[in-house]
């Protein structure tokens, strides 16, 4: 890049057009300068190369730059050096284009130094660049030194046949940035990620005070394995993201990797178009220590995401600690909220609506891998339309964190069919999960005898090697009514009822083990417990 941007400043010197060093702008508020970029020479007929005299208009501190409506082509990198005060707006149409073959530019403006109160609205920013295998992870504009106050409103990004991002903001090394705000934008037809913040060379929290609200993302990761409408990785802290609409991106919607104190709310995440692999509405994660030393704090708030796919996650955290999970509408084949190694967070108001899947974790409404002291109240699980799991408990990937001290709360309603699952537990170890369905609470530990204490529910028995009892409630309580009790083991009869309230066959006969794998639909007559299947 330093080669190209030096040759660039000579091609400036050499075709600058003959007036351009004696422009003068006028006068405007806050002792800024007001410029037409086509008293540079700017054309903006889409063909002339618009390069020097748009660098020449905009490489400048104190001053308002107003394109005209127009296309401008640029074939070379605009880089703007520690520029303060500057605005620079378009018309309406106003373009900033890149080259297509053999320039293929995918980077047109590239902030460096240190840039102060830098605002860029209503410019239409695309590339004709056709380099699809070429990797790229900048951006149509990219900021790459330290920056204070950077507003990027009204602006819309495409760049379908390359591997680029709409904005990258990327704050490493001794680089540090703080207020940015990104508005009202448009990325469609995106080659890699619409809005990236990177920092990646160590922990030092290095970029502030981020708000990316009411955009509009359509259609990302064209040309990349990486598509996502928002990403922040690496350290950085106090970020909203907000009021946006996310459609058909290739992985996830919007992450936060290590970034704390954020607010992710009032965003819709949907698919739009059918597609064989599915993606993640809500990724947020730490790739701290387990617990993370600093907590995260992120707060997924009122957001609405439909996707399709049954193995994906509408929303998925991992190592979140003192996260608010609240009032979201989940639609997705897969999982609807899934925390792993995640502690101390609070999950409420949800409504979680699907699940396809029936593979274990998968098709949950809501998951807990490895997590701890999180609890759950107030949330609708409706999974009438296909079999599969309303909870599901167990240890993470490596089998060396388990699922203890959960609690859900009795006032989560949880629908189910007539194959559904209210609660499937893992034969790992995790113990004291309290899942408490209506008015009486049934508490879990895996590897020890069971006691079912209300009707209409159909729970799982763990594998197990050892020989345990399931207890069924009183059948006097729930006439008429049905559980599902069923042993998830493949062989050999480890589960047996006890003899505290009968369980008998429709002849009247006393049931003792259960058989493997069978489902038990049990119906109270009053008296007994009869299985009817």
């Amino acid at each position: 890049m330093k080669k190209v941007f030096f040759l660039s400043v000579v091609s400036l010197v050499l075709t600058m057009p003959a007036n351009a060093q004696n422009v003068r702008g006028e006068q405007v508020r806050n002792n800024s300068v007001a410029y037409n970029v086509k008293d540079f020479g700017a054309t903006g007929n889409g063909s002339t190369n618009d390069y020097s005299s748009i660098l020449s208009a905009i490489n400048r501190s104190n001053a308002v730059v107003t394109f005209p409506s127009g296309t401008y082509l640029i074939n070379s990198t605009l880089v703007l050096n520690s520029v303060s005060n500057l605005r620079i707006t378009g018309n309406s149409g106003a373009t900033i284009e890149g080259g297509g073959t053999p320039t293929n530019l995918h980077q047109l403006i590239l902030l460096t130094g240190t840039c102060t109160n830098v605002e860029i609205d209503g410019i239409d920013f695309t590339s004709l660049a056709t380099d699809s295998t070429s990797v790229d992870s900048y951006g149509l504009l990219t900021d790459t030194g330290s920056f204070t106050s950077l507003y990027i409103h009204n602006c819309s990004f495409s760049s379908p046949h390359c591997q680029t991002n709409g904005i990258k903001i990327i704050c490493q090394n001794a680089n540090t940035g703080s207020d940015i705000n990104i508005q009202n934008c448009s990325f469609t037809n995106v080659g890699r990620m619409g809005v990236e913040f990177q920092n990646q060379t160590d922990t030092t929290a290095r970029i502030n005070n981020a708000q990316v609200s009411k955009n509009y993302f359509n259609n990302l990761g064209l040309q990349s394995q990486f598509g996502m409408a928002v990403s922040m990785s690496g350290a950085g802290y106090g970020a909203v993201i907000e009021g946006n609409i996310v459609v058909d991106p290739l992985d996830v919607g919007i992450e936060s990797a290590g970034w704390r104190d954020v607010t992710i709310s009032n965003n819709t995440i949907r698919s739009q178009r059918a597609r064989d692999t599915s993606y993640t509405g809500i990724s947020v994660s730490n790739s701290g220590v387990t617990p993370p030393a600093t907590p995260l704090r992120t707060s997924i708030i009122g957001n609405t995401i439909d996707i399709t796919g049954n193995t994906n996650f509408a929303i998925q955290v991992t190592n979140l600690s003192q996260g608010t999970i609240a009032g979201n509408v989940t639609r997705s084949g897969g999982t609807g909220i899934g925390l792993f190694e995640s502690y101390d967070c609070v999950i409420t108001g949800n409504s979680i609506i699907g699940g396809a899947s029936t593979t274990l974790g998968h098709g949950s409404g809501l998951l807990f891998t490895g997590s701890s002291n999180n609890t759950a109240s107030g949330n609708l699980m409706d999974i009438t339309q296909n079999p599969t799991y309303a909870i599901c408990v167990y240890y993470n990937a490596n089998g060396s964190t388990l699922s203890t001290n959960n609690t859900v709360a009795p006032d989560n309603v949880i629908r189910l069919n007539s194959t559904g699952i209210a609660f499937q537990q893992a034969a790992d170890g995790s113990n004291n999960n309290t899942l408490s369905l209506g008015d009486d609470p049934i508490t879990v530990a895996n590897n020890a005898n069971y006691t079912i204490t209300r009707s209409k529910v159909y729970i799982i028995l763990p594998v197990i090697s050892a020989n345990y009892t399931v207890t069924v409630p009183n059948p006097a309580s729930y006439p008429g009514q049905n559980i599902y009790v069923q042993d998830a083991n493949t062989s050999g009869s480890n589960w047996a009822f006890t003899t505290t309230y009968p369980v008998v066959t429709a002849a009247g006969a006393t049931i003792g083990n259960l058989t493997n794998s069978t489902v038990y639909q049990l119906k109270s007559n009053g008296s007994s417990w009869v299985k009817m299947n």
